[in-house]
């Protein structure tokens, strides 16, 4: 886990060194190159936490940690087709894991937005029906963090509000 101290401090050159120098040591240490990814996810340097978390993906396969991540990291760099994949592909095996629901509902907002500001209203609709749903079924399985969830919800229907007309009325109403 990354230093709170460097954390804080928004300095996360020396985890980034002291991750390297370890794997130096021993580069077969998919834990560390777990960490070493996050570490460049939080300095914005996401091509190389790709890269860090593909390789510690590769170490342990069967590790969802790592497929999180590196969703997470292609949700912050806009690739939201990917990282719907990557989480749909978590789900598949841990159909009721929290936190990847609520990447999954957030993904699907984040993508919304963007289709609605390229003119891509039909799709940008389905987007947010798709986050309102995803963002339900986190509240209905999880007594805990159910805010966040709210706030997917809440953002989605609003923005689906500001329409005059729907594409899909019944989807919506559901």
């Amino acid at each position: 886990m990354i230093d709170p101290v460097i954390q804080n401090r928004r300095d996360f050159t020396p985890a980034i060194q002291a991750f390297q120098v370890a794997l130096r040591a021993s580069s077969e240490d998919a834990l560390c190159w777990l960490r070493l990814g996050e570490a460049y996810a939080a300095a914005g340097r996401h091509v190389a936490a790709i890269k860090a978390l593909a390789r510690a993906q590769e170490l342990t396969p069967d590790d969802w940690v790592c497929a999180f991540q590196i969703g997470e990291v292609q949700r912050q760099t806009a690739q939201f087709t990917e990282a719907l994949a990557s989480f749909n592909a978590i789900l598949e095996a841990r159909p009721d894991e929290p936190g990847v629901l609520v990447a999954l509902a957030q993904t699907h907002l984040d993508l919304g937005r963007e289709l609605a500001m390229t003119g891509f209203l039909a799709r940008a609709e389905d987007s947010f029906v798709r986050a309102t749903s995803v963002a339900l079924d986190f509240i209905s399985l999880d007594a805990g963090f159910r805010g966040v969830a709210w706030k997917t919800v809440g953002d989605a229907l609003f923005l689906l509000s500001k329409r005059t007309s729907f594409e899909d009325p019944e989807n919506v109403r559901d």
